[in-house]
């Protein structure tokens, strides 16, 4: 979990600080909250699978632990912190994705700039415009082509079908 979102709540052990003004989670609302940002051993899972990960629940029905889940998953600090692991997580895969991007552009940009074979310069110039979709085929449908006459025909007889409606 990043710094980050650390930062912002305090887990206490053994639950919540009486008169405390910091949002706290216990250690097993956290444990609920990771489960449902992150999944389970990196699958995402149901509330149910989240809370029987964090809580013990050996002894309770299935319908209890959904009823429990859900009522966990709606209180108010669980929910932020699960959005916060989420965003943090979406956050971190876009950097990513632009990063591994930006990696392939620069060494595209190096094979044109620095290459002396001109096959491989263009080759590299290609992919870079594949990339951006540069020549990519445009298909232009047209109607058929139709006289003055026909199109002033059908707009007299739908405007005639209106002025019958009214």
């Amino acid at each position: 979990m990043s710094d980050e979102i650390k930062e912002k709540f305090t887990v206490i052990e053994g639950g919540r600080k009486k008169g405390s003004k910091k949002k706290s989670l216990t250690p097993k609302q956290l444990k609920f909250a990771e489960a449902l940002g992150h999944g389970i051993d990196g699958e995402p899972c149901s509330i149910s699978d989240a809370y029987r990960h964090a809580y013990d629940t050996k002894k309770m029905s299935d319908a209890v632990i959904r009823n429990e889940a859900s009522k966990l998953s709606q209180h108010h600090d669980v929910a932020i912190m699960v959005d916060k692991i989420i965003a943090d997580r979406n956050k971190k895969k876009f950097v990513k994705e632009v990063s591994t991007k930006e990696r392939i552009e620069n060494e595209l940009w190096k094979i044109v700039d620095e290459e002396d074979n001109n096959t491989h310069r263009l080759r590299a110039l290609e992919m870079m415009g594949k990339s951006i979709a540069m020549f990519s085929e445009v298909t232009i449908s047209k109607d058929e082509q139709r006289s003055l006459e026909d199109i002033e025909k059908e707009l007299r007889s739908k405007l005639n079908s209106l002025k019958d409606q009214g």
